[in-house]
Parts: C-alpha cells; structure tokens; sequence
C-alpha cells in the first residue's frame, strides 16, 4: 500500500432505502478534505443509468449516482467508462445465466476501470448496488466485487437495534464468506431521542464482531422530501404550468386528496399558513378544483403572499381536461401536473415513494452531506482501512494455529499439489514460500519471494499452491488478498478477518477448502 493510501472503501446497504448514497456523498466529502481532491469514485455494478456525454462528445450510459457525484466533487480526473464499468440492464441477468454475457469479460472491465482510476486518485470509494448480495446471480454481487477489489466494507443499516443487527448479520455473513473485511457500520435514520441508545447497545453488539460502529445519524426528514421533478419522474408526465417550481419539495404526508366541494376546498386551501406547502389530489375533470386552486395562487401573489403548494390531475386516457381549462392552466405560474392514471393508483404510489438523491436536487445533496458527515468517525474509518489485516488468525477445526509470519508450529504432513482451475490461473500468485521436504517425497523448489505488492504483482505463475511442500503461500484472486497456512493437511486463512474456510482454497479442492 502506498504511504498515506488507505484501501479502497465499498458502501453497501443491508437493504433497499436505507440512505446509501448519503453515507456515499458524507464519505467522498470527508475523504476529499483528507486525502486531496483527486478522489476516486467507481460504482462498479449499476442498475439506474442516465445519459451522459463523454470526454470525447460520445454519448453513453451511466449509473445515475455516477453522474451525480463526478458533477458535486469535481472529479474530472476521471473518466465516465471508468466510473461505471458494468451496468446492468432489465433481461441481463437471463441472458449471463444463457451464457450470453461473458464472465471474465465483465469481472475485466470492473477491474480495468478499478485500475485506471485507482492510479489517478489519492483515495478510492466505491458504491455498491442494494445490500451485500445484490448481483450475485451474475456472480458480480457488492461482496464478489469488494473482494475483487481488495476493498473495505462499510455497511449501512436502518435505525434501531434489535431489526438492525438482524439485517447486519445477513450482510456480515455474506463478507465473511466472500472474505471481505468490514471496516465498521453506519447505522441511519435514527429517532433522534433513541440515538444515544441505539449508540450504546449497537456498539456492544458490533464487538461481536470486532467491527465498530462509525456513526450513528438522527433522521432528517427533509431527506425523504421528493420535489415535484421527482413526480415527473415517477409519473413519467412533465409540469402543465409552473416550472419554475420543479424543485419545490413536499412532505407526502402532507398530501390531501380533494373529494369535497368547492366550498369545503376553499377552506381547506385558506384555513392553512401561508407558507404551508401541500400536494393536492383530485381528479382532472374536476374544473371547480382546478379553477379555485389557480386563483388562490394569483390571489397570494397579488398580495406578496407564498403561495407554496401544488395540484395533481388524475384521469385516465379517456378523461380529459377542457380545452378552456387547458389553456388557463398553461397560461399561467400555479405548479400543476397531470398524470394518466386513476386516483387511486397516483396516491398509493405517492405514499410509498422514496426519492433517490440526484444531479439536480442541490438542496437536498447539500443537506445530506453536511447531515452525515459531522456524525461519522473517519479516524476510525481511515485506521480499520489502513491496518494490517494479517494480524487475526482464523482457525480451521482440526488444524494448529499459526501467527504473524513466522511458520506454522506444526509443519510437517502436506496436501497433495493441486492445479489451479484455468479460470483462476491468471489471478493467482505464489510466492515467499520455503524450500522443505514432505511425506509425499517431493521437495519444493524454493523462491525468493515477490517484492512488489501482491495486488500489482504481474509474476503469475500457472499452477497455485496449495501444497504442504510450503509453510506458507501468499495468493492472489483477482486482487484479493489470501494468506494460507498449510500444517497437517489443514488450511489456516487470512482474509481481511474472514473467519471460516478458505474460498479460495475451496474452489479448487472443497474437500481441504
């Protein structure tokens, strides 16, 4: 590791809406005042894609979240096709199970793109996709690719405690078998009187683990605000009139869904502040509703008052609204969306919305990324990130414990030498092993060891060993660290802290592994 470069920091969620990208945008933020502006940002596996304009002027696609963060930090020392390297689009997944998506060449791009980028940035993160084990089924899941990656995980989980931990565990043992070091927890959206508590008892329960917590963040609501472009969106439609609003936000629970009369509507729209913002329902053929919300809107702005709220017509294709109406809603500023849908439907989903943070929402970006970063402890990030991982032992049953670097205490009967599958055989790396004889009668060759990196080593050679002909073997699969013990025919593994068998070693011989 190159001095005062940690390594590679992976975010990923125990589940879908738990504030990822937040914690994403608090780390690049923290991590760029630290390390230097040249961060590095890679969301290896995408599944949301916008459109982007390259370097070069050619179009091309990008993981939204790609878009959002190179455009905040200013990252132009990187390239868009480094940036999202891999996206995953609907019918993908079939077409890898039909073998029509070729593995290697998809684990080549993520390592490519991880390459070039890793050598222009002072520090590296990467977001993944949902929780740990999102992609698995095109072997490219947020654990495989960590591991891939040499990273270090941060995982980010709801508030509370109990539920929490559940979910952690899940996404902890998915790390554990990938063999991917967690370097601590961020725990998010956090009743702001339990903080303090879910602080103490998640602690505790993370030393389980030896992991630790890194922060612990109270909910903001303004956060799950969506804005009226966030309808467009999600409706697919654009505003009728008042654009100038896109980003105004709305409460959902502020939402009211107009079936009343006229006068019970007039009420309701000036029994409010003036400055109450709500998202009024009703459907389009509803021109009493319409006409009563444009002129309250005119009548506020006449008299300098906020007129902060908006309307939404609902209406099936066959529903129309009248040309006359029509032509006074274009015609004037009151923020007004029409959505081809029944009533019922546009409510449900409104309720069970979840606004994802995005390139131009910048209140809301501002606003996470000073929530977040104040709460999270980045010394202890950056030390769990930078400390030698060889330091714990994992103990395989039936095998002597070894340590550090010297031998292990019993050395003596070897595993029979193994030949690397083909599709590992370019990964792999043997190396800083000692020349001794075996039960079998072979003697190893010996070497002198590789003095480069083992992530950047190009001395590859065609078979790994697996052999108890050596006290100990450093290998390499595509970039993750593994460290072997081989006594008495068994395997002791360092990887990152993984705490049962070698999946390295398993993958060849899962009778040893």
């Amino acid at each position: 590791m190159a001095p005062n470069k940690i390594r590679p920091i992976f975010v990923a969620a125990t589940r879908q809406h738990v504030g990822k990208t937040s914690v994403s945008l608090a780390l690049c933020s923290g991590l760029q005042k630290r390390f230097g502006k040249k961060l590095g940002f890679i969301k290896p596996v995408g599944q949301e894609h916008v459109p982007v304009m390259t370097e070069s002027g050619e179009p091309m696609k990008v993981d939204k979240d790609v878009k959002l963060i190179r455009s905040h930090f200013g990252l132009d020392h990187m390239h868009y096709e480094h940036m999202s390297p891999a996206i995953i689009p609907r019918g993908y997944t079939k077409q890898f199970i039909d073998g029509e998506v070729d593995r290697e060449e998809q684990r080549r791009a993520i390592m490519t793109a991880f390459n070039e980028t890793n050598a222009k940035s002072d520090v590296m993160l990467l977001e993944g996709t949902g929780h740990v084990g999102v992609g698995a089924c095109v072997d490219a899941s947020n654990a495989q690719v960590a591991r891939m990656l040499n990273a270090d995980m941060v995982l980010v989980a709801n508030g509370g405690i109990g539920k929490s931990f559940d979910e952690l565990y899940i996404n902890h043992q998915a790390c554990q078998i990938n063999g991917v070091h967690v370097a601590g927890v961020v725990v998010n959206k956090v009743i702001p009187s339990k903080v303090e508590e879910v602080r103490s008892y998640m602690s505790r329960l993370l030393e389980r683990w030896d992991v630790p917590l890194l922060g612990v963040v109270p909910d903001n609501p303004f956060l799950g605000y969506p804005a009226l472009a966030d309808f467009e969106r999600l409706f697919q439609t654009k505003l009728l009139s008042g654009e100038e609003h896109r980003m105004r936000h709305f409460n959902v629970e502020d939402t009211i869904l107009v079936t009343t009369g006229l006068d019970e509507f007039m009420k309701t729209m000036r029994s409010n502040q003036d400055a109450y913002r709500a998202l009024y329902v009703t459907h389009v053929t509803r021109n009493d509703v319409i006409l009563a919300f444009i002129s309250e809107h005119q009548r506020k702005l006449a008299l300098g008052l906020p007129s902060e709220s908006a309307l939404v017509l609902c209406g099936v294709p066959q529903f129309s609204m009248q040309q006359e109406i029509s032509d006074m809603v274009t015609a004037g500023s009151a923020p007004i969306l029409h959505v081809r849908d029944n009533t019922w439907k546009v409510m449900t989903k409104i309720a069970n919305f979840t606004p994802k943070l995005n390139i131009e929402d910048t209140a809301r970006v501002a606003e996470a990324i000073e929530w977040y970063e104040s709460k999270i402890d980045f010394d202890v990030l950056t030390r769990r990130a930078s400390e030698d991982r060889d330091r714990a032992d994992v103990n395989v049953p039936g095998a002597a414990i070894g340590y550090g670097v010297s031998p292990p205490p019993l050395a003596g009967e070897g595993m029979p030498f193994i030949e690397a599958p083909s599709d590992l055989k370019g990964g792999l790396e043997a190396t800083q092993y000692r020349k001794m004889s075996t039960p079998h009668g072979r003697t190893a060759t010996g070497g002198s060891g590789c003095s480069k990196d083992p992530i950047n080593c190009t001395n590859q050679p065609d078979h790994a060993a697996a052999s108890g002909d050596w006290d100990w073997v450093y290998a390499t699969e595509f970039g993750g660290l593994v460290k072997q013990w081989l006594c008495h025919g068994f395997l002791h593994c360092h990887w990152g802290g993984f705490a049962g068998p070698c999946p390295w070693l398993s993958r060849m011989a899962p009778d040893l592994g």
